[in-house]
């Protein structure tokens, strides 16, 4: 394969990620319905009940591995093979970029080879827990008010734990099966109630264990305080929509931006080849593609740290 067809090839490649990446920015409501779907797929088991746990500890592992210094992994779901398939991907998207595109030596591109392999996957799990931690504050609202509901009509709370661990969607749906787990088996409940909390890691969820908690040892209208805790919880979930809605023209533009400059530069070497040329043969075009890459990238970077910290101005 000539150096202009990579060219081609990798522009090309690049521009329809993100393009794509924009479709389905405009898409929000069916990609919250997808991940749902996803959690509950993930969830199925295998035939064999041993060789699925083997899997599954494997892909513990390199999960763990993979996510060294992150704070929670509960909502990491992707499996071992899918994990091999992204670091490859990434492996050999940074030598076609580098090696066979830029031409540079080969020692640094091995580097950056293992750096993308294991970049890949790791941004992969990262993405999968950001979503389980909005699925999850997005439910919780309905599961406080489920077990505010069962408590004005005198029900246990252990039996509520149990029942809304029963009714409730993936992902909430483990940790009241978990917490009404450790109850049965005697844990105190404030300790229980800690330990269902310390690996979530959501403010929202603590608050919620902390109030449940508290009352339990020291009584009070618990009902009440745990409506207002719905409420704010709401409130906070409205806040986080709102901040979605008023940057989601801005994260559709940039993002096309983004993917103009690769579009027309594949579609160019590919119906004018004499014009694009020199990018690919000479080693100063090389260097042009390279930085020329860079400074897109670092763009978009710098336009999603923004989106981001505008975001956290509108939750808080």
């Amino acid at each position: 394969m000539t150096p202009l067809l990579l060219l081609a090839a990798a522009l090309l490649l690049a521009g329809g990620m993100l393009l794509s990446a924009a479709l389905t920015l405009s898409h929000a409501a069916q990609a919250r319905t997808a991940r749902r779907i996803a959690l509950v797929g993930s969830m199925r088991r295998s035939r064999d009940p041993g060789r699925a746990a083997r899997l599954e500890a494997a892909a513990g592992h390199v999960r763990a591995w993979l996510t060294i210094g992150a704070a929670h992994r509960w909502a990491m779901r992707a499996s071992l093979p899918l994990l091999c398939i992204v670091g490859l991907a990434g492996g050999v998207s940074a030598w076609l970029l580098l090696r066979e595109l830029a031409g540079l030596p080969i020692w640094p591109v091995l580097a950056c080879v293992a750096i993308a392999a294991i970049a890949a996957p790791r941004t992969l799990l990262k993405r999968q827990q950001a979503r389980g931690e909005l699925s999850f504050l997005d439910m919780l609202p309905d599961a406080i008010d489920t077990v505010v509901r069962m408590l004005r009509a005198g029900v246990p709370v252990g039996a509520i734990m149990r029942s809304v661990g029963d009714e409730a969607p993936v992902p909430i749906d483990a940790v009241f099966h978990r917490l009404a787990d450790m109850l049965n088996l005697g844990m105190p409940f404030g300790e229980a109630m800690q330990s269902a909390a310390d690996p979530i890691g959501l403010a929202d969820f603590r608050a919620f264990a902390m109030t449940v908690a508290l009352h339990g040892g020291t009584g009070g209208n618990l009902t009440a305080t745990l409506d207002m805790l719905s409420r704010i919880v709401r409130r906070r979930r409205e806040a986080r929509l709102k901040a979605r809605s008023a940057t989601a023209e801005v994260r559709l533009t940039a993002t096309i931006l983004g993917a103009l400059p690769c579009l027309i530069g594949g579609t160019l070497a590919l119906t004018s080849p004499h014009y694009m040329a020199p990018l690919a043969q000479d080693p100063r075009g090389h260097v042009i593609v390279a930085a020329a890459l860079a400074m897109l990238v670092l763009g978009l970077l710098f336009l999603r740290r923004m989106l981001r910290r505008v975001t956290s101005a509108w939750q808080y």
